[in-house]
């Protein structure tokens, strides 16, 4: 959510997640939480790399 009102804030577009999906276990929850590791320690590529992804 703060992603999102940053990003509003900034003149881009949000980001639509699958809350649904990520409030319970599934493999796209469990991505979301390896993505979110890997962009703790710097690497961002696979957070971006969900935020494209159309559902």
């Amino acid at each position: 959510m703060l992603a999102n009102i940053y990003l509003r804030q900034n003149g881009s577009m949000p980001v639509k997640w699958q809350e649904d999906l990520l409030s319970k276990e599934n493999p796209k929850r469990d991505e979301y939480i390896q993505a979110l590791k890997s962009a703790d320690n710097g690497d961002y590529l696979s957070l971006i790399a969900l935020h494209r992804i159309v559902y």
